[in-house]
């Protein structure tokens, strides 16, 4: 991960003013990060058959989160871009996959972000909406729980830093990881079971 946190506020408060060369510079720096995040929920996934590539991916999302030539946002920090990023991305993947399994009347197999690792692997389309939809229920359940699913499922960032980047306690994170995946398998087996899911699976 790039490791000038201050630098990439900074820009971001720069990007918010509307300054270009801030924008330029801020893709600059976050490129790499972008790029592993981008390659690491493609994995396992069919995108070689669309040429698609990571640097693909990112450049892509990157055009898609701009509005009228600019990064039109309330950026506060570069964890919360890295986090919007992120989620463009998957849902950019889920989208393509989507399309593909429309047309070859399959399930494409892929991971979700960061959690394709440490959760589940590997995952259908069906269980990448499942769990998105998973995910913004937990967002609003409490507040926390999705920024220790940016911070440390998709960004990377370890417990520590996680605990860091939000405020709280290295404890109070390991306790809501496992609370975190132990509701996100919960919600993705009553997912997979339910009428509609076997329905779709089965045509």
């Amino acid at each position: 991960m790039s490791d000038q946190p201050g630098e990439i506020t900074r820009l971001l408060l720069r990007v918010k003013d509307g300054d270009p060369e801030a924008e330029s510079a801020l893709f600059d720096f976050l490129y790499r990060d972008l790029k592993r995040i981008a390659a690491a929920q493609m994995r396992g996934a069919n995108d070689r058959n669309r040429g698609l590539s990571p640097s693909d991916l990112v450049h892509d999302v990157y055009v898609s989160v701009r509005v009228n030539g600019a990064l039109a946002y309330d950026w506060r920090n570069r964890r919360q871009f890295i986090a919007v990023m992120a989620k463009a991305i998957r849902l950019l993947l889920i989208d393509l996959a989507r399309r593909d399994s429309a047309q070859k009347r399959q399930h494409a197999e892929q991971p979700l972000g960061g959690l394709q690792v440490q959760v589940y692997a590997p995952l259908s389309v069906e269980d990448r909406l499942i769990l998105e939809e998973a995910i913004t229920e937990l967002r609003h359940k409490k507040p926390r729980y999705g920024e220790i699913i940016d911070a440390h499922f998709f960004c990377g960032e370890s417990q520590e830093q996680t605990a860091e980047s939000i405020g709280v306690s290295r404890e109070t994170v390991v306790r809501d990881i496992k609370f975190i995946k132990a509701w996100l398998g919960a919600r993705l087996a009553a997912g997979r079971s339910s009428p509609d899911s076997k329905k779709h699976q089965n045509s």
